[in-house]
Formats: C-alpha cells, structure tokens, sequence
C-alpha cells in the first residue's frame, strides 16, 4: 500500500480525472486484480526521466549506474516528449519528471510542465535544488503549472548534508529554496513543496533542525525516509526476511498494470526495480507504438508471473524485488 500512497498522496490527480480516465482506472484494477496478462487497460502515471545526469554524486545513484548497462546519458528534447505524451495523455493523471537525474538541470523544464499542465495531466518533480538557479528561471518554474515539487535535504550543516549529497552545497539548497518559496507567494503558485529528509542514521540528530527549518521558510510539508529504500539489500535487512515466492505472487505488481517507466531516450521499461538491476527495455516509444509495447510479448510474460502461470520470461529480478511496488491490499 505504500507504494501506491507514494503517488496517490497527490492530491492534485483528483482535479485531473475525467470520464474516460474514471472507466480506465476502473478496467485497470479489475485486470490487475484479476491478473490480466493481456490489458485493455492503459497505465495512469508515467515516470519519464527527461534529464538522467546529475549535478551530484549521490551514493544511491552511483550504485545504480554501476549495477546496469540501460541507464542513459541523452536528454530528452521538448518534441520527444510531446510525441510520448500524445501516446498517453489520453489516460494519464500524474506524470513523475525524475528519476536518477536532476530535473532543474533540464533547460526546456518549465516547457515540459506546461505542455502537461496543458492536457490536464499532474505534475511532480524532486531535487535536490543545489545548483546556481537565477531569479527568472525559479519564475518560470512557479508559473508553468507544477503540482509538486520534493526537496531533498538529508542535513542541516554541510558536514552532515555532504557525506551523503556528494558535491552538494546546503547554504545553496538553502538560498535557493527560501527565494523560490518567496516567489511562490509572490505569484500565487500553487505547487505544493515539500522538504524530504533520508535517514541514514548519521544524520538523524538534524532531522529536528530540518524539520524546523522547513516549517519556518514556508515548506507545505516535511517527511522522513528510512535509507533502507535506497538499496535492495538495506530493505531486506531492515525488514529481517523475503517473502516466499507464494506471498510475493499474492502481493502482485503495481507497475506491470498502472505505471509506464520510460528513460531519456525512450526506452520503455517494465519496472523501476528492473530498469535499475539491469532489465532490458522492452522497446523505445519514439520508434515504437505504446500501446503494442504495453502489450509486447514480454509484457505479457511478465504479468503471467504473477498468474502463477509458467512463462519464459526471466522472474530472477522479480524473485528478488523487494516487493515495496506491490498492488494494495483491494486488488490482491
């Protein structure tokens, strides 16, 4: 269920459904709990990595590019995502601008969020707002319709902040949140801000601090993380066991049915989890139709795991998902 709170608590996809997505979110949990291979249904949040560099060296990321071979380095163009999200405008309700990369870093951002804002479709965004950023620029941001912004700030000195942040500068992240919340007021913008803080244990004693901090400059909200979610075996070891593989089928996928997880250059992927540990793409959407891609062969196979049905689609990765994707309990 934490999973699916994780893009649910976005308040602003209630203002985006419409009839057609009201009947497709109804389609979609019927074939996800009834563990449909072939969908009719189509997927109502899309993560696209629109800029997978970063300006930081955070450990987490570092990881991943050294665990898989499908992590990109192209940016994607305003016109590549405009052809993706013609593909899938239709049903969606929130599309996640970021992955791996840093989204501020992307020079036609506020453009993107436009054109989304443009077909209804909510917005979020995270970063970790330690770059040179001038006043026009965090203008163009608080106007162009963004619906959440998620602040990554793990310290409250620079001792602590950088162990983590690599390259980072929190006197930066500071200057840079506090004036884009002041131009948020000045405009009336009504993205919602929130301060995120990882634990990792080191850095707990200036959780307060930050947590302080972000209800005095104005932040929306404030939220803590274990470091567990950032790595595989961290989750497994905080939680003291796996799930058999009976259990795992009965959590089921959130992301084979509802979420479509496409890299910069268009590479559709099944899953976050997969698309990080190295799963190949299962096409690229800018050569490729979405729709015969959600369908593809391997799509199917996959979801037919979770039928408990035999399949030659490789279930190693799946096997070893930590399982934190898993349908809520209602469509088990």
């Amino acid at each position: 269920m934490r999973y699916l709170f994780k893009y649910m608590r976005h308040k602003s996809i209630i203002k985006r459904m419409t009839w057609r997505r009201l009947y497709n979110c109804l389609l979609l949990c019927q074939e996800l709990k009834a563990r449909k291979a072939l969908v009719n249904s189509s997927p109502v949040v899309a993560r696209i990595n629109t800029y997978p560099l970063c300006n930081l060296n955070c450990t987490a990321c570092q990881r991943i590019a050294s665990n898989t071979a499908t992590t990109g380095t192209e940016m994607m163009t305003l016109s590549q995502y405009q052809e993706i999200l013609d593909q899938l405008a239709p049903h969606l309700l929130l599309v996640v601008l970021y992955d791996e990369g840093e989204p501020l870093l992307h020079p036609q951002l506020p453009e993107i969020i436009r054109c989304t804002h443009s077909r209804n479709i909510s917005t979020s965004i995270s970063t970790n707002l330690a770059m040179t950023l001038s006043d026009d620029y965090l203008l163009d941001l608080m106007t162009s319709g963004l619906d959440r912004m998620t602040v990554s700030m793990d310290g409250f000195t620079q001792p602590i902040y950088g162990r983590y942040r690599i390259g980072g500068s929190v006197a930066t992240l500071k200057e840079n949140l506090e004036r884009l919340l002041r131009v948020r007021k000045r405009t009336g913008s009504k993205t919602s801000v929130e301060v995120q803080f990882i634990d990792f244990g080191f850095n707990a004693h200036e959780m307060g601090d930050v947590k302080s901090y972000a209800r005095r400059v104005g932040a929306d909200t404030f939220r803590a993380l274990p470091s567990s979610i950032y790595g595989m075996e961290e989750y497994l070891a905080h939680r003291g066991m796996t799930l058999t593989e009976g259990e795992h089928l009965t959590c089921g996928c959130l992301d084979l049915w509802s979420i479509a997880h496409i890299s910069s250059d268009g590479r559709l992927f099944p899953c976050d989890f997969g698309e990080d540990n190295g799963m190949a793409a299962v096409g690229n959407v800018l050569r490729e139709d979405f729709a015969a891609l959600w369908n593809s062969p391997r799509m199917r196979q996959a979801r037919a795991y979770f039928a408990g049905s035999d399949t030659v689609f490789d279930t190693s990765l799946c096997r070893r998902c930590p399982s934190a994707n898993r349908a809520p309990w209602f469509l088990r």
